[in-house]
């Protein structure tokens, strides 16, 4: 059995911070938002990522109960003394994060650009 290779998301490194994009644009299958979220705890578990940045760029839709996913992913994140940010959502994205009371919770920034630029004063 080899190496199973990440089938939700797509990462890259910018220095010590690890940079997810998502493959699908829409995110509202239970089964997928299970195994996205799989992934990313893996990144922190297995893969040691403390500087992690979800971008969602190419989302136009996330249905709430991934917030769980990604409440989830924050903690285990934390526990670790890492940090998580979040950019590039869509108005439609951020509008789930805003009705789950979600917008405050989470580190939300505008673009890319400036989520690195917040890890490096970080």
């Amino acid at each position: 059995m080899g190496i199973t290779r990440p089938r939700w998301i797509e990462t890259t490194q910018h220095g010590d911070v690890t940079i997810v994009r998502f493959t699908e644009q829409r995110i509202v299958q239970d089964r997928n938002i299970q195994e996205m979220g799989q992934e990313l705890v893996g990144l922190i578990e297995n893969g040691g990522v403390r500087k992690l940045l979800l971008n969602f760029s190419g989302v136009d839709f996330l249905v709430s109960t991934a917030l769980g996913k990604l409440i989830t992913v924050n903690r285990k994140i934390e526990q670790r003394g890492g940090q998580l940010k979040m950019c590039e959502l869509s108005p439609e994205v951020r509008d789930v994060f805003k009705v789950a009371n979600l917008d405050q919770y989470f580190h939300i920034v505008r673009d890319e650009r400036s989520a690195l630029e917040a890890f490096a004063k970080s």
